[in-house]
């Protein structure tokens, strides 16, 4: 029997404005080599400026990770010679990087909590992208995203199947996120996954030869490839052949792995510190006020909505998944201190939107406050629960205030005592032989009454009024 014995290097680009060595946007897309400089297209004579917001973002992310922080730290040389690098090499970290020794806890359904380990999280400038023209049988290198700062988070190989590196994968996106240091957009690029995976007999202490599988950029992507690899290293062991220790890619189409070129060790890539960046020398103040400033985590958010909101484990998750909506319940409900009401509005109802790409998630139209006014008012029946999901609908669409889409749609209730108390007199004239059955005993005919009566009152009175006037009129009648 063989076990299956998986480690990640993670690859995130940091939410900085400009790049991490030049003042070049870092922001996604642009038209081909129009968001570069001399300096990250590599050309010689220049000199690169550390970017200090990202060295501040890489230490966000080790603090999210439970990191030890490097108080001195520098910059290295990794030598190799592919079109996307202009330098022919990429400023990284080897031997002194930024974080080390972290721990992220995950939890995969069923089988309970599991640590794994970090070795350590380095800071490091991304490569550019070559486009493949296959008509024309050329590649052609743009270089908008060569500069643009990356951490790489490389795991311990502490994982031993496809589900806990989701779990793991899904709960740092969700820390990056939270620390606002990375949207982890995985089909921008944003996020990518090098897998390492290789198998070891049981009872066996030394690891196998591993193929590491490289730039997944989607989950379902990530487990696909690691499932098959896992199949084909298991095929070549029992058919008594070697592994080869290699790089190789995934072909989404397929769902297999092909080989991509020998896999190289550090030494292969001749690293030696980067001449042109002094290191940099981190205070405890400076690292003190970066912890100060980060927000409360998902853990300690989830362990607040259960205990304290009382809500159920799965609608919590349901929140924290997006920081954005985990903001945006935490201030309704400093308004509307009502967190089940506030809690099941957004899950049925306005994530239901977002869903269907109605709303983006980070620009709301209304504030929280104004929607925490929508579920109390709905909640106290000033509103029929239905209206309140259409005023949502209007408030999406046009940005209108509560106040004025139920004013001029006639959504309040009124509350017209009058009007109840003629309309269910009406009724019950008009409906004498289903009055009579009730007062013979067919209770369940009382159903029919009120469904008449809420029908013609809908927007004047609440159902529990008309309920109770209704009750009153029978009750005098027998």
């Amino acid at each position: 029997m063989f076990i299956p014995v998986i480690g990640l290097e993670v690859h995130a680009e940091l939410l900085t404005d400009s790049k991490i060595f030049c003042g070049c946007s870092a922001e996604f897309g642009g038209d081909h080599n129009t968001r570069c400089c001399p300096s990250c297209a590599g050309f010689p004579g220049t000199l690169p400026m550390l970017n200090k917001r990202a060295v501040e973002y890489a230490i966000r992310a080790g603090f999210t990770m439970n990191c030890d922080i490097n108080k001195l730290t520098y910059w290295d040389r990794k030598n190799y010679f592919y079109p996307d690098l202009p330098t022919a090499y990429q400023v990284s970290q080897l031997y002194l990087p930024l974080c080390v020794n972290g721990k992220v806890d995950i939890n995969v359904d069923g089988e309970g909590s599991k640590q794994i380990r970090i070795h350590q999280i380095h800071l490091e400038e991304d490569a550019g992208k070559l486009v493949h023209d296959d008509f024309n049988n050329v590649s052609l290198a743009d270089y908008n995203r060569g500069g643009i700062p990356l951490i790489e988070i490389v795991t311990e190989p502490d994982f031993s199947n496809a589900d806990e590196v989701k779990e793991f994968v899904e709960k740092i996106s969700l820390l990056l996120q939270y620390a606002g240091v990375c949207e982890c957009r995985m089909e921008q690029g944003q996020l990518r996954v090098d897998v390492n995976i290789s198998l070891m007999r049981q009872g066996d202490e030394k690891l196998g030869t591993r193929a590491e599988i490289k730039n997944l950029n989607s989950i379902k992507s990530i487990t696909r490839a690691i499932e098959y690899e896992i199949k084909r290293q298991t095929e070549i062991l029992q058919n008594g052949e070697k592994v080869v220790q290699e790089t190789r890619r995934f072909n989404e189409n397929r769902g297999t792995t092909s080989s991509l070129r020998s896999k190289v060790d550090a030494h292969d890539y001749r690293y030696f510190p980067d001449p042109d960046i002094p290191a940099v020398t981190i205070t405890q103040a400076e690292l003190d006020s970066i912890r100060e400033q980060l927000p409360e985590l998902p853990d300690t958010r989830l362990e607040r909505y259960i205990d304290e909101y009382k809500l159920t484990p799965v609608n919590a998750k349901i929140l924290i998944a997006d920081r954005a909506i985990s903001d945006f319940f935490d201030e309704a409900v400093k308004s509307y201190n009502k967190p089940k009401s506030i809690s099941d509005f957004i899950i049925v109802e306005l994530l239901r939107r977002i869903n269907l790409g109605e709303l983006d998630a980070n620009a709301i139209p209304f504030s929280a406050q104004e929607f925490a006014r929508l579920v109390q008012a709905a909640d106290e029946q000033k509103i029929a629960k239905n209206n309140a999901k259409t005023t949502l609908r209007y408030m999406i669409e046009t940005g209108d205030s509560l106040d004025k889409i139920a004013e001029e749609n006639g959504f309040w209730i009124k509350e017209d005592r009058e009007k109840l108390v003629s309309t269910i007199d009406k009724i019950l004239a008009e409906n004498e032989n289903v009055v009579a059955e009730y007062l013979a005993g067919e209770v369940k005919v009382f159903g029919y009454l009120m469904g008449q009566c809420t029908k013609a009152l809908r927007g004047v009175c609440t159902p529990q009024s008309i309920k109770k006037e209704l009750e009153d009129k029978l009750g005098k009648l027998k």
